[in-house]
């Protein structure tokens, strides 16, 4: 079983790791449970499964802002700076859930670049044209991974991938003696 500091270098922990001392020892790191929970995850839910997370929290700042803080000036600068919604969520949800209750997300995210595509964008001309900035089809995968899902879940892998490199040997390949030997 891995010490303590192993642990803490390596980032990964083995199955059962996190106990109340190992959680408190990680918690003393964090000031406020959402620096907890975004540099350190797993122990921030393994705290809550524990339920122990009030506890190896109870150093911590409360870091919550007053009902009714969130007016539309500070919404608005604080949406400038972010460049897309789902950054604007990430880095501060409160804000961006605020924008939601008080009906002013569209407006305040007006200048955000859209990333995901408009529902029906899709379509197998649309797919195609993905489909050709990319020369095998774990790359498609990687890097365009809503259009990959969805020429895959309507069967138009074959028909859109046809100009790529096979990245995986056909099945059988090494039942062949011919292909093992050297």
């Amino acid at each position: 079983m891995l010490n303590l500091q192993q642990a803490m270098q390596s980032k990964t922990y083995p199955r059962g790791y996190w106990t109340l001392e190992t959680l408190r020892v990680e918690a003393l790191k964090y000031r406020s449970r959402s620096e907890f929970q975004k540099k350190s995850g797993s122990a921030y839910n393994a705290a809550s499964k524990l339920k122990v997370r009030d506890l190896v929290c109870s150093h911590m700042a409360v870091v919550k802002r007053p009902d009714g803080f969130w007016n539309f000036e500070l919404l608005q600068a604080e949406a400038l700076k972010f460049i897309t919604r789902q950054e604007f969520q990430q880095m501060n949800g409160a804000a961006y859930k605020a924008a939601g209750v008080s009906g002013v997300r569209e407006v305040i995210c007006k200048h955000m670049v859209e990333v995901k595509k408009p529902k029906g964008f899709w379509i197998l001309e649309n797919l195609q044209a993905e489909a050709l900035k990319y020369d095998n089809k774990v790359d498609f995968r990687e890097k365009s991974n809503p259009a990959f899902l969805t020429a895959s879940r309507k069967k138009l892998l074959d028909q859109i991938c046809t100009h790529m490199t096979a990245g995986k040997l056909p099945n059988g390949h090494w039942r062949i003696k011919a292909n093992c030997d050297l």
